[in-house]
């Protein structure tokens, strides 16, 4: 590192790398656009709302934490990015270059540091919560200095650092034997007070409940949305038997009335007509590979982002009696009516997916037209569904999260 410079973590380490590697770019207006566990799998900041923007700054905070350069590098960047693109943004220069590479930085590391803890939380069962010694200090998380908790106890749900903007709190993973020769005990419950903050957002201010000395918009566990709690195949068991067990909550909001969007979804001539009937998988994979022309293809959607189709996994998991709408894939893809994107949370684990909903309409024949939905998860294609007109309530149900993209 070069001497007097400031970095986030001055070892990276690969966890926190990939963790940041497979984030989404997402334009956002306002800094509230996107909340809390939404932030595990979205890389946003906020005003910028273009992809080759966001892209710039994506790069920039990866060299920081895989290459080791510094926040005067990035502030290098910034204003080239910000030069190029003729961004206009608030605050400033210094206040928004260390806000954006601090805390995109500290949250990987963060993240990163929670996948080491459940790796090895068989023989570290504990964390105790370490502050700063020195420099300016928050009471609060001060109080919080020392406590020591089982890995999976809840009350690192809302408290596992960051904290706050400029929060540099972390944990330190403790063995059994580790508490006994420092003289170490399980802290009582803490006890958590609740608070009601008002946010400033772009349609006034919002009251949000927060833990007292938590800022709002860090009140969650970045390690465990991104990877979720680690169960044992009998725990597993157990909550499915039990009927504990929930599958996926939608933690977007909106849908095609809130967006303003039409109830009927026109109708467009494809381009390519259905294909035959298959027979088997491997007739499937080839039959893609045709369509894509190889293996795999990327494709650019209309937003500017980016999804994989792999012909072999697609294979794999497309049921036979839908092969012949293969040929309709390329067109759900580059030419929608709607993109749609929605973050939704594993409830048993805590994990946190995010997920593109593509809707297109296609006319097979003058009375007949099939509903297309296709999905991608982190950049790469994961499903579709066909549904034949006339279920529009089921498309309706669809239509819903943040529209990204409408024509």
């Amino acid at each position: 590192m070069k001497p007097g410079a400031e970095a986030a973590e001055a070892v990276p380490f690969r966890e926190a790398i990939d963790h940041l590697k497979q984030k989404v770019r997402i334009p956002t207006q306002a800094w509230t656009d996107i909340w809390n566990d939404m932030h595990a799998r979205a890389f946003v900041v906020a005003g910028a709302t273009t992809e080759d923007l966001l892209t710039g700054f994506h790069a920039a905070i990866l060299s920081g934490i895989e290459d080791g350069t510094t926040l005067q590098d990035f502030r290098k960047s910034f204003d080239t990015l910000v030069e190029r693109h003729g961004w206009s943004y608030k605050g400033s220069r210094g206040w928004r270059t260390r806000t954006i590479y601090d805390t995109n930085l500290r949250q990987a590391h963060m993240t990163g540091r929670w996948r080491q803890v459940q790796a090895v939380k068989e023989s570290f069962p504990y964390l105790r919560y370490v502050t700063l010694t020195g420099g300016k200090r928050r009471e609060l998380h001060q109080s919080w200095r020392g406590t020591v908790l089982p890995v999976d106890h809840p009350w690192w749900d809302t408290h596992y650092p960051m904290n706050g903007w400029g929060c540099k709190c972390t944990v330190e993973s403790l063995s059994r034997h580790q508490m006994e020769k420092r003289g170490l005990t399980v802290s009582e419950d803490p006890k958590t007070e609740m608070e009601t903050v008002l946010v400033k957002t772009p349609d006034g201010d919002v009251p949000v409940e927060v833990p007292r000395g938590v800022g709002p918009g860090f009140a969650y566990n970045p390690g465990k949305a991104d990877m979720g709690r680690l169960y044992s195949q009998a725990d597993l068991e157990r909550l499915k038997a039990s009927g504990e067990w929930k599958d996926w909550t939608p933690l977007t909001k909106g849908d095609w009335q809130d967006h303003g969007r039409p109830l009927n979804v026109p109708a467009d001539t494809p381009k390519a007509g259905a294909g035959r009937a298959l027979q088997d998988r491997n007739g499937i994979g080839k039959e893609m590979e045709r369509i894509l022309g190889g293996k795999e293809k990327v494709f650019t959607l209309p937003d500017g982002s980016s999804v994989l189709v792999n012909a072999e996994i697609l294979a794999r998991h497309l049921p036979l009696d839908r092969a012949s709408f293969l040929p309709f894939l390329p067109e759900v893809l580059e030419d929608p009516f709607e993109i749609w994107m929605e973050f939704m949370r594993h409830e048993p684990t805590g994990k946190v997916a995010l997920r593109k909903r593509l809707v297109k309409v296609v006319e097979l024949s003058s009375n007949k037209a099939l509903i297309l939905i296709a999905e991608s998860k982190g950049g790469r294609f994961v499903g579709w569904t066909f549904i034949p007109m006339g279920k529009e309530r089921k498309l309706a149900a669809l239509r819903k999260g943040k529209l990204v993209w409408g024509r």
